[in-house]
């Protein structure tokens, strides 16, 4: 019988695994040792093979790989064996300083043993390469393209700026198609031109609605990406990437079905597993498509994850940041813990802003902004060894917050977006020798509901000015006079770092009508 009480082991016997695959796992991956297996139904398969270094063609010590559920470190010789999965998912956690294959293309990564693929043995290539303790990760969530027109704009915008920028690598939080999946061949090609190693998570518009059932609706996602969850290293981080869609399957007239945000039992085990042996002060960066909670929609089965409380349990304590997409706005959360420090939540804005909707921009290009005021674009996070940051970037504008002035007869009422402003951001308003702490509200940006009221904006029926979680306001003195008046706003992003931007009001007379005589 297989023992599920201690370590999976890279042999056919059900022993502990030993002491030097330990050491080998913590000089490999920067974890102590391999993590213990959770409960698992075992058929009597076995999957097995060898970690390799390609340019070597030697085995190497340490790797884990993983059914989704057990995790296992491999010997010496580089050799692991572990239970086969129901679904056949098999794949290596990319340890840090080494790099799977990748498709030159597309940049897709080559972490899996493909779907469908006969199980037994698989054999896994790797390679050595440097990777620095600082380095920038590329986030994109929600391109969703619906024709090709809108692959065009995702090239000419965020794809052409993080090219310019060249992060570390990439990786899409879902809501990489936008229901039509026969664009996703042309849509990773595009991707791939950033020129970095891509990897993605899975969308609620990712999914074979067909299906009946969960399994079967990533059948598309796992065809062109490999598994729906996985994890993998880069540097000093662990990056993990969980599938939180969780579909209801077809309904019985072959109509996509519903679905819910929901982790679930499989990839909760294979989270506990990873983080078990993970120094509780080395960063884990968490990815998914549905937030774990949002301020936007806090009671939506579909906008929130039902077990992210289980979630939150398994690193509490621990060094720990998420992202997600799913809501085409964007907010910092600070999701509260057992243990007292808040868990930090970042839900991204879109690529597809509201969802490729007009005016066009000087590029030819949807302004698409969000229902939130955000600009469509993407986030870059930074990592430096334990630390992080991320920055908000726009490819249509370089300004990190707009400033919106309403006149009065006496008085000035400024609204300032902070595009990736959140509850720890502070704002300051400021004209002449006056100085005003904004106060941070939640309502619509006045800009957007100028903007989406306008009949002539092509636009999706359900895109409207929403509540924005990053809008503060201040009122200041208007001194009517001569000349424009400026008022500058001085603020702080989650970071503590300074954003500066400024804004000129003024009345203007009606001109007098002239007289020709």
């Amino acid at each position: 019988m297989f023992d599920r009480t201690g370590f999976l082991v890279a042999t056919r016997r059900d022993l502990l695994l030993s002491s030097a695959a330990l050491a080998s796992a913590s000089a490999l991956s920067g974890a102590a040792r391999a993590a213990a297996p959770a409960q698992m139904a075992v058929a009597g398969n076995w999957a097995s093979g060898r970690v390799l270094d390609g340019d070597r063609d030697m085995g190497l010590a340490g790797v884990w790989v993983s059914n989704g559920v057990d995790i296992v470190a491999t010997d010496a010789d580089g050799r692991y064996v572990l239970p086969e999965a129901d679904d056949g998912t098999l794949f290596v956690i990319e340890p840090a300083h080494y790099q799977v294959a990748r498709d030159p293309i597309t940049g897709l990564p080559q972490h899996y043993r493909p779907y469908g693929a006969p199980g037994g043995r698989t054999d896994f290539r790797l390679r050595a390469w440097e990777e620095p303790q600082r380095f920038d990760v590329a986030l994109f969530a929600d391109p969703q393209p619906e024709s090709h027109r809108h692959i065009d704009h995702i090239r000419d915008g965020a794809v052409r700026d993080a090219a310019r920028h060249r992060p570390a690598f990439g990786l899409t939080l879902g809501d990489i198609c936008g229901d039509n999946l026969s664009l996703l061949d042309r849509l990773n090609r595009t991707i791939g031109q950033v020129g970095v190693t891509w990897w993605n998570a899975g969308g609620n518009h990712d999914l074979d609605y067909e299906a009946t059932t969960a399994v079967g609706a990533r059948r598309t996602f796992r065809q062109k990406y490999g598994p729906s969850h996985y994890a993998f290293h880069y540097g000093p981080a662990l990056f993990v990437v969980l599938d939180n869609v969780e579909y209801e399957g077809a309904r019985p007239d072959g109509s996509a079905g519903g679905y819910r945000g929901a982790i679930g039992s499989r990839q909760l085990a294979f989270v506990r597993n990873l983080l078990q042996h993970w120094p509780r002060e080395r960063l884990v960066v968490f990815c998914m498509h549905i937030p774990l909670a949002t301020a936007w929609n806090p009671l939506s089965i579909r906008d929130n994850t039902a077990d992210a409380q289980d979630l939150l349990r398994l690193f509490d304590g621990r060094n720990a940041v998420s992202f997600s997409g799913h809501m085409h706005t964007t907010e910092h959360g600070y999701l509260p813990q057992a243990s007292g420090a808040p868990h930090h939540h970042h839900v991204l804005a879109a690529v597809s802003g509201s969802w490729w909707s007009g005016p066009n921009d000087f590029r030819g290009t949807p302004l698409a902004m969000g229902c939130d005021g955000c600009p469509a674009g993407y986030h870059r996070l930074s990592i430096s060894e334990t630390d992080y940051s991320t920055t908000f970037h726009a490819p249509a504008a370089e300004e990190r917050l707009r400033i919106h002035a309403k006149l009065a007869d006496d008085y000035v009422d400024v609204f300032a977006n902070l595009f990736d402003g959140g509850p720890r951001s502070t704002m300051m308003a400021i004209t002449g020798a006056t100085r005003v702490e904004m106060t941070k509200v939640r309502r619509a940006d006045p800009f957007v509901e100028v903007l989406f009221a306008d009949p002539q904006v092509d636009k999706h029926s359900w895109v409207k000015a929403e509540p924005c979680e990053h809008l503060w306001h201040a009122r200041l003195p208007f001194n009517a006079g001569l000349a424009p008046q400026r008022i500058d706003v001085e603020a702080r992003d989650e970071y503590g770092r300074r954003v500066d931007d400024m804004v000129f009001v003024e009345r203007v007379m009606p001109e007098a009508a002239v007289s020709h005589g």
